[in-house]
């Protein structure tokens, strides 16, 4: 893992803000955005998923639900 895996609240509002702009941004924003997440927030979409499909809100939400992920 490069990544973290404990958050605090305001970072988890960060990842989820940043999650909902990935989708809809031109491929260069899109990589801009996932380094905020990487240098911002210390969360690595790869530490949890190697799907290409895109990683969502619902997909970190979902993480949270299982406990992979916590917010403290």
């Amino acid at each position: 893992m490069k990544g973290k895996s404990i958050f605090s609240p305001a970072e988890a509002e960060r990842i989820r803000e940043l999650l909902r702009k990935l989708p809809r941004a031109a491929r260069d924003d899109q990589k801009r955005l996932r380094d905020f997440l990487r240098n911002d927030t210390g969360f690595y979409i790869s530490d949890f998923t190697r799907s290409n499909a895109g990683f969502t809100e619902a997909d970190f939400d979902s993480l949270l639900e299982r406990g992979t992920i916590k917010i403290v």
